[in-house]
């Protein structure tokens, strides 16, 4: 197929793939947000005929979304007359259950066959846009969705036997969590659909109108804009706690960032008395478009119904009067249900970035709708997709196991008592352990310290040495919260007990004095027990505050260590590709440390099912969801670029910040291997039915002499056990490629090509190097991993 140079590139092509867009998500997530497991909450959907919705939608596309054109050639959203290809992917599964000729699968027939007609018929109504129709197809949506859940409590597929002679691959047995997916779907889909036959009811305001606006028309949006802003920042009244009442309005409105828009817009257009839409070369589309969001959004603002009477008197000058007017000339809804619907379909049919970021695109657009109902329709998605795509669970159990032995420490000493020196040796002795401290909505957990102090002294005075054996108990506690940004400490706080000295000698100058000794003696022990009192408090303070010293600085120079590769690894990595983490949920149990974040950047989205639950005799759990995979892979922006295989690497290498991705014995020059990603969903991975699969889908692949053109490679990779009980991921099965010419010698060098990308002999292990050398961890595996309904679950368990 080629030279050895040529196999060796292809290699590190799959180490710079896989690694960093698989494992750098996965161990970034697991080291910086402190992998934890326990009962996922949200094990059982809620069911339709008990409450509203609160499952998420499956539906699918066989039809691309419209590409964002200029104004040169510009196509306004077609009539929906006719019905648009939807929902596929469930229909897909229906006919899954339809084909089987499996005797167990024979109840489930019918069910799925008025499921489909009813699919069928809300989409044909809304395309229609015959509401009354399709509302009660939609109910009939809902219907379906409640007697599958009835199904599923008394499933109990039965394995295929020889008996039932099945003739196609076709045939199988949906097992439950299939029938949990399809249930899933059919609940997001009657709620999507629910919400766009209201949506069709409402006001629209197309797009059409923008395309007659002029530059004198930009002009005038800019110039009352300009008039706003002048009076937002000249109005120095004031409210409650002296705020100054204007520069609020205008931060709230965003008035200085859309004047800064509008004003670099003038300027780059400097063609007066020309129509907008003429200016191929310089105004595409869509910045008529974002114009039209945000007078959207500005007006939602300034005529929102939970103002106050004063808020309006304040809002109803001149100048903002006729700013809003101006405003109400650039409203306008670019999206139509249907058209929202289709990218729903696409986004759950292929995962991909590209699919994510036009759905994403068209909710954000829809948010700031003049219409309410469209206004819903887009919260409803935002609710959808905004869940969290990563969970991470852990243990109070494996907490602790975190913690280094603690050992005696032994140590001289020479302090000031009483104003008297003091000297001697002390023995320190300590458990110390982790605690959860029950929260709602924080991950908070407690550093316990309990110590000993032993002490044996003596104290010089006036001719006098004491001698002295003292013993105090002392406990501490730190309270430590894991935020987004990491570790967030407390100072400590001690409190001591038991404090007491026992005076074992006392050696004067005069012990060889007859009756001057003795005297002597006597007015020492009164003196000692009358100050005995007020040294045991000093030393209960001397105590306490050596013990919070050493726990906070100890404490700092771990937490700050981990805060350190957290912030400079995980959060530093995200916002090299834009993107950062917003925390979803965060609870504190007496046993368990539950978080669950999401990421956030431009155009990415979450995924809309639930997590796998989290398995009795786990110790931490991380759990992730394959849109936050898809959304790295959509900031590597390769969608559509020609690179070598060595800017390839170095691509990736900067924008994940790991250098050594980047090989400095290949000779990059000579770099003759040129890949050309596909312009729409380049890569996607996908986590189903128990294994990963990746799809790479290539515009062209150059090697050597010969060039390959628009195909796709599919592979998939299963979880596995080495003989040692370590678990791994290993490929399984050949390698899928669509649109590949059937001859022998094209399938024979790509198939080398991507066995060399995802070799078989070489799996990728999911078991750290720490439970090898460290043997706080020897009894634990890696262990009880899940894939399923688009989530990536792993668990730590002990061994057997």
């Amino acid at each position: 197929m080629g030279s050895r140079r040529d196999q060796k590139e292809c290699r590190i092509w799959v180490e710079t793939l896989i690694v960093s867009i698989f494992f750098v998500a996965l161990s970034a997530l697991l080291i910086g947000a402190s992998t934890c497991c326990a009962q996922d909450s949200a094990s059982e959907p809620v069911l339709l005929g008990n409450k509203p919705l609160d499952g998420r939608p499956l539906s699918t596309l066989s039809t691309n979304p419209p590409q964002e054109k200029s104004t040169r050639n510009v196509e306004l959203p077609e009539t929906e007359s006719a019905p648009v290809s939807l929902a596929n992917r469930l229909i897909k599964h229906l006919d899954a259950v339809l084909d089987s000729r499996i005797e167990s699968v024979q109840p489930l027939r019918c069910w799925a066959e008025s499921t489909k007609q009813r699919i069928h018929g809300v989409v044909l109504f809304l395309g229609q846009k015959n509401s009354k129709d399709a509302e009660v197809q939609q109910s009939l949506l809902e219907r379906s969705a409640i007697q599958l859940a009835e199904i599923r409590k008394t499933w109990k597929p039965q394995p295929i036997t020889q008996d039932d002679e099945p003739t196609k691959k076709e045939d199988y047995v949906p097992t439950v969590v299939a029938l949990e997916e399809i249930q899933l779907e059919l609940e997001r889909w009657a709620l999507l659909c629910r919400q766009s036959i209201i949506a069709m009811g409402g006001e629209t305001y197309p797009l059409a109108k923008l395309f007659g606006k002029s530059v004198t028309d930009l002009q005038q949006l800019q110039e009352r804009t300009q008039v706003a802003q002048d009076f937002f920042l000249g109005e120095k009244r004031t409210l409650a706690k002296g705020l100054f009442v204007g520069a609020l309005w205008s931060e709230h409105l965003e008035a200085g960032k859309f004047l800064g828009d509008l004003d670099a817009c003038q300027k780059m257009i400097g063609q007066p008395n020309r129509r907008v839409a003429a200016l191929v070369s310089t105004i595409p589309i869509s910045s008529l478009v974002s114009f039209s969001d945000r007078a959207n959004a500005i007006l939602a603002k300034l005529d929102d119904s939970v103002l106050k009477d004063e808020q309006k008197k304040f809002l109803g000058v001149p100048a903002i009067e006729a700013w809003k007017e101006e405003l109400r000339l650039w409203t306008s809804d670019t999206v139509s249900p249907l058209e929202l619907l289709s990218a729903v379909d696409a986004y759950e049919t292929t995962a991909g970035t590209s699919d994510m970021a036009r759905l994403s695109q068209l909710t954000a657009r829809l948010l700031v709708s003049r219409s309410i109902a469209f206004r819903k329709l887009g919260l409803l998605t935002t609710e959808l997709y905004g869940g969290p795509n990563a969970k991470v669970y852990i243990s109070k159990d494996f907490l602790n196991r975190l913690l280094p032995v603690s050992e005696p420490e032994e140590a001289s000493f020479r302090e000031v008592i009483q104003g008297q020196p003091v000297s001697g040796k002390r023995r320190v002795e300590k458990e110390v352990e982790l605690n959860l401290i029950p929260a709602s909505d924080r991950l908070l957990l407690s550093l316990d310290v309990k110590g000993t102090v032993q002490t044996s002294s003596r104290a010089n005075a006036f001719a006098t040495t004491l001698f002295n054996n003292g013993h105090a108990d002392y406990s501490a506690r730190k309270r430590i919260e894991l935020t987004e940004d990491g570790f967030r400490l407390l100072p400590s706080q001690v409190v001591v007990k038991n404090n007491r000295v026992l005076l074992k000698n006392i050696r004067t100058d005069f012990d060889g004095v007859p009756v001057l000794s003795g005297l002597f003696r006597e007015i020492v022990l009164g003196q000692y027990e009358s100050r005995q009192g007020g040294a045991r408090a000093e030393t209960s303070r001397k105590i306490a505050q050596q013990a919070k010293n050493r726990i906070d600085l100890e404490t700092a120079e771990r937490f700050d260590e981990i805060n350190d590769q957290f912030r400079g690894g995980l959060l530093d990595t995200l916002k090299q590709l834009g993107l950062s983490i917003e925390t979803q949920n965060a609870k504190t149990e007496n046993d368990w440390l539950l978080g669950s974040w999401r990421l956030v950047g431009n155009d990415v989205l979450s995924g809309s099912t639930p997590a796998p639950t989290t398995q009795s005799g786990s110790f931490a759990d991380l759990k992730i969801h394959e849109s936050a995979i898809n959304a790295l892979i959509g900031k590597l922006d390769i969608g559509g670029r020609q690179m070598s295989v060595g800017e390839f690497r170095k691509e990736i290498a900067t924008k994940f910040l790991k250098p050594e991705f980047v090989v400095d014995e290949i000779d990059e020059d000579n770099d003759d291997v040129q890949i050309a990603f596909a312009v729409e969903n380049p890569v996607v991975v996908r986590f189903a039915d128990g294994r990963i699969e990746i799809t790479v889908s290539i515009e062209s692949l150059k090697i050597q002499r010969q060039t390959f053109r628009d195909f796709k490679g599919i592979v998939y990779y299963l979880p596995g056990e080495t003989p040692d009980g370590k678990l791994l991921l290993q490929r399984d099965g050949i390698v899928s490629l669509v649109n590949v010419k059937a001859q022998l010698r094209s399938q024979i060098v790509l198939r080398a090509v991507f066995g060399k990308i995802f070799p078989v002999g070489r799996p990728l292990s999911l078991s750290p190097k720490v439970f090898d050398t460290d043997p706080r961890f020897a009894d634990l595996k890696t262990g009880l991993c899940q894939i399923e309904k688009g989530w990536f679950s792993i668990a730590l368990v002990a061994k057997e």
